[in-house]
């Protein structure tokens, strides 16, 4: 994930308001004042001076109150790429901490009074961009051992919102959606990315804006060359070229740069396939195509489809039809699509 990048992103007043706005559950956001966003402190400190490091936490004003009076609400951002069976539980913690201090802030101020003023309400957010589905609960009462009724109310509830950015619905959300083109960006196909860059930069235009799209260069630089070996280690050359693009947020220039690049290596790649299959041998080279093709449909639709995929194409030996099967992977848009193409293909070919 790079936790670094992910916070660098959503260290933006304007990232955590697109966050809210998009992704909370029906009318939970109507009522903030997304000017009054504000950072706090995410490292926790407990009475027994243990520290705890959260992520990121934010405060904004909100007409929540009975009376429809102003109170703030605290945001509470916790980024995976990982499923953590005990995030609800992690959650429920950081959210502790963050009452207990800001109740030591009051007291060091004189600012507590009696009765005490209240806590602030809290959102309690994670952000999963993992390959595989989320199961981990996000009720922390779910952690707890099942029991009789009397005992069972006596339990902590506290949820959490998830987001999961590669399945998470779109529906309702802006095109222009800051977070919902990340997510878009998470996941698009190397040549997929450029358009969507295009409409990021549309969207994040204003001079007020040149932190948050530098902030998206650098995690979008990160993840092609961590994450998606889209940038060889060995073209230095390449690599300066991003990270100076990448300081100055020019988004859709490193899209264009890289993707002509990852073509070219993709073209090599082919020449490759066909010569090595001139030197195996037929039946081997074919083989290894039907491989590749595999690999490909596995990380754009997952392994359910890249199973069903292969035993379709275990009997084809032409070349063409396995070059018009790797087309469809590029074009489809979804695993079914995918497979109905390919299976017009292999039937065409009986």
């Amino acid at each position: 994930m790079h936790d670094a990048a992910y916070k660098l992103l959503y260290s933006h007043r304007h990232m955590v308001a697109e966050l809210l706005r998009g992704f909370l559950p029906d009318g939970a956001s109507a009522g903030f004042d997304f000017n009054s966003l504000e950072p706090l402190p995410a490292s926790h400190v407990g009475p027994a001076l243990q520290r705890r490091e959260g992520d990121l936490i934010w405060r904004l004003r909100a007409r929540a109150a009975p009376d429809d009076g102003w109170v703030y609400v605290l945001v509470l951002l916790e980024f995976q790429s990982g499923v953590d069976q005990r995030m609800a539980l992690r959650v429920l913690t950081y959210t502790g901490l963050a009452w207990e201090g800001l109740l030591r802030v009051r007291q060091r101020s004189g600012g507590e009074t009696r009765p005490m003023t209240p806590l602030p309400p809290v959102i309690p957010l994670v952000v999963y961009n993992g390959s595989s589905p989320w199961t981990a609960p996000v009720d922390v009462s779910k952690l707890v051992a099942p029991t009789a009724r009397v005992l069972g109310r006596l339990q902590p509830v506290n949820r959490y919102v998830l987001l999961d950015m590669h399945r998470a619905e779109l529906g309702g959300v802006p095109e222009d959606n800051a977070v919902a083109l990340q997510m878009a960006l998470e996941r698009a196909m190397p040549e997929e990315t450029l358009p969507i860059l295009r409409r990021l930069g549309a969207a994040l235009a204003g001079p007020e804006h040149e932190g948050l799209r530098a902030a998206f260069a650098e995690w979008i630089r990160r993840s092609w060359t961590e994450d998606y070996d889209l940038v060889p280690g060995e073209d230095a050359e390449l690599r300066d070229e991003l990270a100076r693009m990448a300081a100055t947020g020019e988004v859709a220039s490193m899209g264009s740069l890289t993707v002509e690049r990852w073509k070219a290596r993709e073209r090599q790649k082919e020449a490759q396939i066909l010569a090595r299959g001139r030197a195996e041998g037929r039946t081997e080279g074919l083989e290894f195509e039907r491989h590749l093709l595999g690999s490909q449909a596995a990380r754009r639709f997952g392994v359910d489809t890249s199973e069903r995929l292969s035993a379709l194409l275990a009997g084809v030996s032409e070349p063409e039809r396995l070059a018009a099967v790797g087309d469809a992977i590029i074009d489809c848009g979804t695993g079914a699509e995918l497979l109905a193409a390919a299976q017009r293909i292999v039937s065409a070919a009986n």
